[in-house]
């Protein structure tokens, strides 16, 4: 397993979750299952999950998990679509219909602090954090969307339509445009 350690890196909301979280130190990131890490106990300095947590059945198992691997101060941070949101309603609402996967999210609100308290997770702050992805041109954001979330029973036009009414774009120079989004952001210290 130590072979597929790299060192960690991060731009955007990345260095927004990982910055407080590695405090200088020198880092290595790996994937590994959620509900069962496959390290021993209290053998990571930190711990992360980006925008996929809103898949996993059991929350409370994958953050009682992440905290078993973290040593006594190590740090936990999650980034995810908050519940009620923009992302919320293009990801559950436009995603969900139009595409053959579907997506049914269970996305987060601000009790998501008390869940990092129920896996022995302290100090914990949450924010939310604007995301925008950037594209050189509106036929390159579409494509990308339909791609990401396999979006294959919509039009490029109704895909374009449902990000201006749900997201929202914004100009940048040279004719190039940002997707906005925004993603809830926890981060905390293990107890100990």
């Amino acid at each position: 397993m130590a072979a597929a350690w790299r060192p960690l890196c991060g731009r955007g909301v990345g260095e927004a979750l990982l910055r407080p979280l590695s405090a200088g130190r020198a880092a290595s990131t790996g994937v590994l299952s959620p509900s069962k890490i496959e390290l021993p106990d209290a053998s990571a300095d930190v711990a992360t999950s980006l925008a996929g947590l809103h898949h996993e059945p059991d929350v409370e198992a994958v953050l009682t998990e992440l905290a078993r691997v973290l040593r006594s101060g190590g740090r936990l941070g999650i980034a995810d679509v908050r519940r009620d949101s923009a992302p919320d309603r293009f990801l559950n609402g436009f995603v969900h219909a139009h595409s053959r996967l579907g997506h049914r999210g269970a996305f987060f609100d601000d009790t998501l602090a008390d869940r990092f308290g129920d896996a022995g997770v302290r100090d914990v702050t949450l924010s939310s954090e604007p995301l925008r992805w950037r594209f050189p041109d509106s036929t390159s954001m579409v494509s990308f969307v339909r791609l990401l979330f396999g979006i294959d029973r919509a039009t490029d036009a109704e895909i374009g339509a449902a990000i201006d009414e749900l997201l929202g774009t914004e100009p940048l120079p040279g004719g190039r445009l940002a997707l906005r989004g925004e993603l809830l952001t926890a981060t905390g210290r293990k107890a100990g």
